[in-house]
């Protein structure tokens, strides 16, 4: 029983994680847009910090669960959580202009 709860834990957890970037992208990107409306020209490089915080966020989330399956002993959902990190970098790697 205490493996189970501790499961649910880490996944309230990690559900709470990606809110909490999602919101953080949203204010970022906020402030960005209010930047650019006293200031117009500025406020491009805050929007694209904002973006980067939104793309992070599930990238960040896998790694956290990646960890919590290492400690967990979850070794078939570390493999899992492994191969969607792999997936995710070859398609950074892959996405990125020459």
């Amino acid at each position: 029983m205490p493996a189970e709860s501790e499961g649910r834990e880490e996944g309230r957890f990690a559900g709470a994680a990606l809110r909490v970037g999602v919101w953080a992208s949203v204010a970022i990107m906020a402030a960005a847009l209010v930047l650019s409306v006293l200031r117009p020209g500025r406020g491009e490089t805050l929007a694209w910090l904002g973006v980067a915080v939104l793309m992070a966020t599930p990238l960040l989330r896998v790694v956290f669960l990646a960890a919590a399956f290492a400690r967990g002993h979850q070794w078939r959902l570390l493999g899992a959580s492994v191969t969607v990190l792999g997936l995710l970098a070859a398609g950074i790697a892959l996405g990125r202009p020459h």
